[in-house]
């Protein structure tokens, strides 16, 4: 009488699972600069004359102020004194 034997072996599944990844890729890049030229010019004329200057705006007027403390080593203290003459009724 023929016998079956069953073997039970265990089986490797593979799963394959694709993971998003970022490549960062560093290219030479040429940078460009304008090369800006300013003439500009500050004339001290009077204001009546300015319409002969094409272009010309007035500019703002600029106040600097200057504040110093006054420090005082020595201090100089002076008596006050009032002399009242008060009379009593008798």
């Amino acid at each position: 009488m023929p016998v079956e034997k069953i073997v039970e072996v265990p089986v490797e599944n593979k799963v394959f699972v694709e993971k998003p990844y970022e490549t960062i890729v560093e290219r030479p890049y040429e940078v460009v600069r304008e090369n800006l030229v300013f003439n500009e010019r500050v004339v001290d004329i009077d204001e009546r004359d300015l319409n002969q200057y094409p272009n010309a705006k007035v500019m703002d007027t600029e106040v600097e102020y200057v504040h110093q403390d006054k420090i005082v080593e020595r201090p100089v203290y002076v008596d006050n004194i009032i002399e009242k003459e008060v009379r009593n009724p008798v």
